[in-house]
């Protein structure tokens, strides 16, 4: 504060409060009023040493910091310069990017070229590259580089950032940057279309992170919008995104990879059934992230679905997009819960079963004298193969039958398993239990 009346404000407050007095003020008595430090200024005042000095040593002259140490500095920028930038990939976005700068100090990086390899400029670094390239860039650039990164990339991104420690995350000292980009730039050259639509006039793009700002700022330099949310509300929009591009991409597969806007317009009982579904997964696994309601989501993805009409549907890089949702509803049956999202996955089955992942053919179960019990993970199985206990345990025919009958009335119907057996018992429980049976007779089977 600088006056009396600030200063008892802050104390009926119940605060600790520093003065920096102005000329009208500064030959008020502040101590006399319970001030905790009269200061000229806060030239030198750290964050640190302030509360440091306040709340532990209580001494005024230790909240004035020594000089800090000499660190490279950024360039002085006004409120409309562009800051200078290193942006890997040179396709559509990443001249895109580049021709925002009338400067043209950028550093644009191609295929095979690492930002290691590079002296570059201090500032954020722009990934505009495939999603199966950033774990070979980020591994590739310095680790005191990383937390420079930008990632303009579709999908969730979440479980790689954690990887590398790069997780969005105000309390998360290296976190990097993320940009939901909805602008779109149909083709090399191209001056970008921005994502609005007839619900959201004033755009959807939006970043969050350490250089989301200057990245708005240029953007916004290009007659581009880029919105800066709160963490909370950034994940929200994160997620709604990833819900879009699964859920319209899915059902434009479903009928015949038809466009985007097709799917919008004539299929649109598909897509809804899919955005529900996947924002209901989203709500569950998302505590904290905030969403609108289910119409009011449905209503502004259908809206950009209008927007992007032109746009073709494909299921492509399935463990960023679908995959995410697939892993959700696998891990609720496999903790014998509802699938969240049942037509998502029955539709991924019967339309794009080339991109399940391809382990989910056989499940192995090991009988154990009570039920069949897993013996290799596997995601939604469509035969099962059941091992007798490998001459460690010597099971009785009625405790054969109980193993054998626990696998399929819980998880695979008989006619789907074959049974491993070695012995006239274990086989007599699986014919008993109308399953096929393999013998591997033992010395004393033989």
């Amino acid at each position: 504060e600088d006056s009396l009346v600030g200063l008892r404000a802050a104390k009926a407050a119940g605060m600790k409060c520093i003065i920096t007095p102005t000329a009208s003020t500064a030959n008020a008595d502040f101590y006399a009023e319970g001030a905790d430090a009269v200061v000229e200024d806060l030239v030198d005042v750290t964050i640190d040493s302030l509360f440091n000095a306040i709340y532990e040593t209580g001494k005024v002259e230790d909240i004035k910091a020594p000089p800090p140490m000499a660190v490279p500095q950024l360039p002085m920028m006004t409120a409309t310069d562009i800051f200078p930038a290193t942006i890997i990939g040179a396709g559509r976005v990443g001249q895109a990017l580049a021709a925002m700068n009338p400067a043209g100090n950028d550093v644009v990086l191609k295929r095979g070229q690492t930002v290691a390899s590079h002296g570059l400029p201090l500032g954020p670094i722009y990934v505009c590259t495939r999603n199966d390239d950033l774990g070979p860039i980020i591994e590739s650039t310095p680790a005191d580089r990383r937390k420079d990164l930008v990632f303009f990339q579709n999908g969730m991104l979440d479980p790689l950032l954690e990887k590398y420690g790069l997780q969005l995350s105000p309390s998360n000292p290296n976190a990097s940057t993320q940009c939901l980009v909805y602008f779109a730039v149909a083709k090399l050259g191209d001056k970008p279309m921005d994502g609005v639509t007839d619900l959201n006039p004033e755009g959807l793009t939006a970043a969050f992170g350490r250089h989301a700002e200057s990245l708005a700022r240029r953007l916004r330099s290009a007659g581009l919008s880029c919105k800066v949310p709160v963490e909370v509300i950034f994940q929200g929009m994160m997620l709604e995104k990833l819900i879009w591009i699964s859920s319209f991409m899915l059902a434009g597969v479903k009928n015949g990879e038809v466009t985007v806007g097709e799917v919008e317009k004539d299929c649109t009982a598909d897509v809804t059934v899919l955005i529900q579904e996947l924002l209901a997964s989203c709500r569950d696994a998302n505590p904290f992230a905030l969403f609108a309601s289910d119409a009011a989501v449905t209503a502004r993805l259908l809206a950009y679905g209008r927007s992007v009409a032109h746009f073709p549907t494909a299921m492509k890089e399935f463990p960023w997009r679908n995959g995410y949702f697939w892993d959700i509803s696998q891990a609720a049956v496999s903790e014998g819960k509802a699938d969240p999202a049942p037509t998502h996955s029955a539709w991924l089955k019967e339309y794009a079963p080339s991109v399940v992942p391809s382990d989910s053919s056989v499940a192995m179960f090991a009988a154990t004298g009570e039920s069949a019990k897993p013996k290799s993970v596997t995601k939604d199985p469509a035969y099962a193969l059941l091992f007798d206990c490998d001459g460690v345990i010597v099971l009785t025919e009625e405790l054969h039958r109980k193993a054998y009958n626990g696998a399929f009335e819980h998880f695979m119907p008989p006619e789907k398993c074959v049974v491993i057996e070695d012995s006239l018992v274990g086989l007599r429980a699986a014919k008993a239990a109308g399953m096929k049976c393999i013998i591997t007779p033992t010395a004393s089977t033989a």
